[in-house]
């Protein structure tokens, strides 16, 4: 994306001037969110997702910042967990939001449902997802945090953005941008400085 912006940049220099300040002031806003490895799961990949939501909040981009927010966790989750398919579909939906929704309903173990999905059926998901639940559990404080936080922003908040007020007792704008800001500081919570337990894949 840099390489572009300076390509484009040049080019406002010699043909369309006034856009070269607008150009600049975009490179300078984004450049802090650019990542060369951005299908890397790391620790500063993690942070840079973090800054994004900022961004978008500060823009008051509330969708969008919501939205990252929700995808945030579930990379958060891949990252503690040291889960190398954190990009798959099936792994992402059938094992790591499978975990969170299940803490989140305060479920002790992860049942059978009778119709369960057919990525779950394979047996590789389905064990992997009971060991990232048992480590999951393991957690203490972290497993609570992140169970109350993904209650608060895919049960609440997301849903109020994403079914675009299309159900019952939906919150209002205003509430709904306040309970964003307040997500930022929960998710930066979980990836305090201290916590090496994350794995970078």
């Amino acid at each position: 994306m840099q390489k572009l912006l300076r390509e484009v940049e040049r080019e406002a220099r010699r043909w369309a001037k006034p856009f070269q300040y607008i150009l600049s002031r975009i490179d300078h806003e984004l450049y802090p969110l650019a990542t060369e490895q951005a299908n890397t799961l790391t620790r500063e990949n993690l942070e840079r997702q973090l800054a994004l939501i900022d961004y978008y909040l500060q823009k008051d981009l509330v969708v969008q910042a919501v939205l990252l927010a929700r995808e945030w966790m579930v990379n958060w989750l891949a990252w503690r967990v040291g889960e190398p398919n954190w990009l798959k579909q099936e792994v992402r939906t059938g094992v790591l939001e499978a975990v969170l929704n299940a803490a989140a309903s305060n479920q002790a173990v992860i049942g059978e449902k009778k119709q369960e999905s057919e990525e779950l059926k394979k047996k590789e998901l389905k064990k992997r997802k009971e060991e990232i639940f048992r480590l999951f559990n393991s957690w203490s404080e972290a497993k609570e945090a992140a169970a109350n936080l993904w209650q608060q922003l895919i049960r609440d908040l997301r849903n109020d953005v994403a079914h675009c007020a299309f159900r019952d007792s939906v919150a209002s704008p205003k509430t709904v941008k306040e309970n964003a800001e307040k997500l930022r500081q929960k998710l930066k919570d979980l990836l305090k400085p201290e916590d090496s337990s994350g794995s970078d894949i």
